[in-house]
């Protein structure tokens, strides 16, 4: 089979291939929408949707949302796209009328036209691809729905000419953490944020004027409210959102936690305001409060005592504490109104109704290896009044220590000193649970240091530390300068008797493991003493060098030329078989003055070089010894300018011939030449 190629088919495939690389290339573009609608010729339907970023500047009407919703995975009737926009920056852009509708409420049959410089309901509704929108800086209205159940934005900025948000316009964005609500805003609408459970905490501008009660209702994350001080319509305390002079408690963040008093100012709570604060255990309220609005409380299932404080009932209605277990939660009233309040709508519904100031219950729960109790009584359970003080003492038997301490629940391990716990101030019903288990057990290391040093056990500067059984320890031994480690005994405690163990300690320190009794270490130092080490060489004659105690010194022995080393001797003893290559050689470590002498042979004058390794010449003493040579072999010595001293004939395997100290001497035999320093 033949191929034809024209050159039309290899142009086709060429700009295929350039298209395909182009897509591939470009995620992020910037368009100008000079007017309003023409975005889908602006934008070549290839990159339509591989785009990821897309800034616009210009109009936008209806049929610019169409394009840029198709764009974002989901078209104005619900239908999947395969767009991939997630990041849309509209803050050079104008909102205008016109065009088709941007979404269609099917359930309701309506359908929803862009309008001048606003963010229309359900404009961005359930845009679950969009991370982040940046809104027109011209934008003065977000509508109702408007954002709701975008769950992939996490931050949003709302700008500052954005006058009022409406109903639910972030309903259900789970995932937002981070809004900035500037200057500008004044109202907000009912459940604008339900469900925005990400939402840590919430600021509030000077601007803002009017707040739907249900606003916040369903942010579970939310732990506080900030108010800009020059507000004059609302306040903050101990992050709960107040009217400007506190007299109306609005909403309190549902992340509030055990106790918590209202302020004595407050006279009114909104609806909804302690919606869902399950982790409030115990509220207050004033004598002042006069109105409590429908479920203030609601699913607050943490709460076990309530503290109403006015003598008159409030009237409200069924489902104010609904969630809350009115069967064990504790309700107390002032003097002289018990029957009032068991009469009275709402309230007659707890069981535990009380009269005067409340009182706490502290139960005690332990195991077996020791006790508890409450100012030095042996009681299982005690009442306090609102406000007392108590001490709580935990006694373990002997061989026992704590091994858990728990307060409702938390650990309170740390917060018992000396097996004492202090409560100052009651609040709240206490139940302590204390178990014990047997004692860990403990040994001394001690140490007795002499001059010269110090030591560091473990990580402390002291000379003894109590240690874990089955831990290890690190000893430290830490001489001063001019000393060193001279002996390091083990004893037992008390005893100056024990093991040296000097050798196991490696670079100045010991290690011990596992610790399993009671240990002494007596650490003696020594002065760090310097010892002469004096070279006999016969090329530089006699010097002497200063080494250290137990220091080693190493020096090469250069012969002269034609010359080579015949013995190597330290303290007259033979140390030839230790010079390494290269002719260097180490003294072994310093604990005395010593000397070290080094002779030569006449490599060159060699007649048997067989006789080299037979015959070796040495000092000893203030004598020149001779080995090896044979009997009857001529023996000369001659000072190293050449005079001649004295001959004699080899006898012995060895013969010695005394010379006078401090010269260099030539010792001939018949068959090599020998030069020594004496």
């Amino acid at each position: 089979m033949k191929l034809h190629f024209t050159l039309r088919s290899i142009l086709l495939f060429t700009c295929l291939l350039l298209s395909i690389h182009l897509q591939s290339q470009v995620t992020s573009k910037t368009v100008h929408v000079e007017t309003a609608g023409t975005l889908p010729s602006l934008i070549n339907q290839n990159l339509k949707n591989l785009l990821i970023h897309l800034t616009l500047t210009g109009n936008l009407n209806g049929d610019d949302f169409k394009y840029i919703f198709e764009m974002a995975g989901r078209d104005v009737d619900g239908k999947e796209t395969s767009g991939k926009l997630t990041d849309l920056n509209l803050s050079g852009a104008r909102i205008v009328s016109g065009g088709n509708y941007y979404f269609c409420d099917t359930d309701n049959d309506k359908q929803y036209f862009t309008s001048n410089d606003s963010i229309g309901s359900c404009m961005f509704f359930g845009r679950s691809r969009l991370t982040s929108i940046t809104l027109p800086s011209s934008v003065t209205f977000i509508g109702e729905r408007a954002f709701s159940d975008c769950t992939g934005l996490t931050q949003f900025i709302i700008p500052t000419s954005v006058t009022s948000i409406a109903d639910s316009a972030f309903s259900g964005c789970n995932k937002l953490v981070n809004l900035g609500l500037y200057q500008g805003v004044k109202s907000i609408g009912k459940r604008a944020f339900l469900n925005c459970s990400g939402l840590a905490s919430f600021t509030i501008p000077a601007s803002l004027t009017s707040i739907d009660s249900l606003a916040f209702w369903g942010c579970t994350g939310l732990n506080s409210f900030y108010v800009y001080g020059e507000n004059t319509s609302y306040s903050d305390s101990e992050g709960v959102l107040f009217n400007y002079d506190k007299t109306t408690l609005i909403a309190c963040p549902n992340q509030k936690s055990n106790i918590y008093t209202i302020p004595s100012t407050v006279s009114s709570i909104a609806d909804y305001a302690f919606a869902y604060c399950s982790k409030i255990t115990s509220v207050t309220i004033p004598e002042r409060v006069t109105s409590i609005g429908k479920n203030a409380f609601m699913s607050c299932t943490s709460i076990k005592l309530i503290h109403n404080s006015n003598p008159n009932p409030q009237t409200i209605d069924s489902a104010v504490f609904s969630g809350i277990d009115t069967t064990t939660c504790r309700l107390f009233v002032p003097s002289g109104s018990l029957s009032a309040f068991r009469s009275a709508l709402g309230w007659s519904e707890f069981t535990n109704l009380f009269e005067g100031e409340p009182t706490y219950t502290v139960a005690l729960c332990s195991g077996t290896g020791g006790s508890v109790q409450i100012n030095n009584l042996s009681e299982r359970m005690k009442t306090f009044k609102k406000g007392d003080s108590f001490q709580l003492n935990v006694i373990p038997s002997d061989g026992y220590e704590i091994s858990e301490a728990l307060l409702n629940g938390a650990d309170l391990s740390f917060d018992i000193r000396d097996n004492h716990y202090y409560v100052s101030s009651i609040t709240d019903d206490m139940v302590f649970y204390i178990t014990f288990k047997l004692s860990d057990v403990y040994y001394s290391i001690t140490s007795q240091i002499g001059k010269g040093g110090t030591i560091t056990i473990g990580s402390l500067n002291k000379t003894s530390v109590r240690v874990k059984e089955g831990s290890f320890v690190d000893i430290q031994i830490v001489p001063q300068e001019g000393y060193e480690l001279e002996r390091l005994v083990a004893t037992a405690i008390g005893s100056t008797e024990g093991i040296d163990i000097t050798e196991s300690v490696r670079a100045n320190r010991l290690t011990l493991w596992p610790v399993s009794q009671d240990q002494n270490f007596i650490i003696e130092f020594r002065e760090i003493l310097k010892y002469n080490l004096t070279l006999n060489y016969a090329e530089s004659g006699s010097f002497v060098v200063e080494v250290g105690y137990r220091q080693t010194y190493t020096c090469k022995l250069e012969p002269a030329e034609g010359w080579s080393i015949n013995t190597v001797r330290l303290n007259d003893a033979d140390f030839t078989s230790e010079l390494k290559e290269g002719n260097w050689f180490t003294v072994p470590p310093m604990i005395g003055n010593s000397t070290l002498s080094v002779s030569f042979e006449k490599t060159i004058a060699s007649i048997d070089p067989s006789s080299a390794s037979t015959i070796k010449v040495y000092t000893e003493g203030e004598s020149i010894v001779i080995e090896g040579a044979e009997a009857g072999n001529q023996i000369s010595v001659y000072t190293e300018s050449g005079a001649f001293l004295t001959t004699t004939k080899a006898t012995d395997d060895s013969i010695k011939i005394k010379v006078s100290k401090g010269c260099t001497y030539l010792i001939k035999t018949t068959e090599k030449t020998f030069k020594v320093v004496l």
